[in-house]
């Protein structure tokens, strides 16, 4: 009997997505956090919240918000793998919340990452927290704040790109394949004494083989990224002989300081040279 039980859960479909529609007794859900998602899900569409009973290494325990509604939901990790299947559901709500208050409490920037994550899939689309704000009044009657919209897009931008810090140490692999497919290309990548990312310049070998085709002219600028990290981004430029704008360098400073300025520009002469 036992066995044809292990059996019957082994064959059920395994829930790997936290948009779950509908929660029936019997679902088996691919791990804890999945599982933990889909119920945040399903209480915003649904209009109620909920509070953890008990969130164990092998239980989870969830009930309504209101102690007097009946709503209740346990479950539990199958053995010898993550995945976790609801034991026991009681689907019968008899609490005045079934309308969504304002600062949803299941609404949780990270519960919302999930749901916007694909957003982010495009480097070409701004998706800004006012139009996360937007999204969630509309699509889900959930209310948020522009601080809580804002972790939410850093959520879900590391959710679909990655964490910044990754980015850093794929540097030095990028700059090499930017060498070993654009021969005569030049990178440089300094870090400081920790090990850590400090200055970066990149010379294209078009750009360089170009240089000699355009005006003796060049325009320096900088400006902030606006990112977690900071640093500034160092460009140069010069005009074609078609008057179009023909770009040189990019660069990578800590900062618009001196050390910066100075290992950029004698980069950048070293590559360059003079005419």
């Amino acid at each position: 009997m036992k066995q044809q039980k292990k059996r019957r859960d082994e064959e059920m479909d395994i829930i790997t997505d936290y948009m779950v529609l509908e929660i029936e007794e019997g679902q088996i859900y691919s791990d804890k956090n999945i599982l933990k998602t889909a119920i945040r899900f399903y209480a915003m569409i649904k209009n109620f919240q909920i509070r953890t009973n008990r969130s164990e290494l092998r239980e989870y325990m969830v009930t309504c918000v209101d102690e007097n509604c009946n709503w209740f939901l346990g479950a539990s990790k199958l053995k010898q793998i993550q995945t976790f299947k609801i034991r026991k559901y009681v689907n019968n709500h008899n609490c005045s919340l079934d309308v969504i208050m304002e600062d949803h409490m299941q609404a949780t920037y990270n519960t919302i990452a999930q749901i916007v994550r694909n957003k982010y899939d495009s480097i070409n689309r701004l998706h800004a927290p006012n139009d996360i704000m937007k999204d969630m009044l509309h699509e889900f009657w959930v209310f948020m704040g522009y601080q809580k919209a804002w972790r939410t897009r850093e959520n879900a931008l590391e959710l679909s790109r990655g964490k910044l810090e990754d980015s850093y140490k794929q540097l030095p692999m990028y700059l090499h394949m930017l060498k070993k497919e654009n021969l005569g290309t030049v990178t440089e990548l300094f870090i400081d004494k920790k090990n850590r990312f400090k200055y970066m310049f990149l010379a294209l070998s078009n750009s360089i083989r170009g240089w000699i085709h355009c005006r003796p002219v060049i325009a320096v600028d900088d400006t902030f990224l606006k990112t977690t990290y900071g640093r500034t981004l160092f460009t140069v430029s010069t005009m074609d002989a078609n008057n179009h704008i023909f770009i040189l360098v990019f660069g990578i400073g800590d900062s618009e300081n001196d050390s910066s300025w100075e290992w950029f520009s004698n980069k950048l002469r070293e590559t360059f040279e003079e005419r």
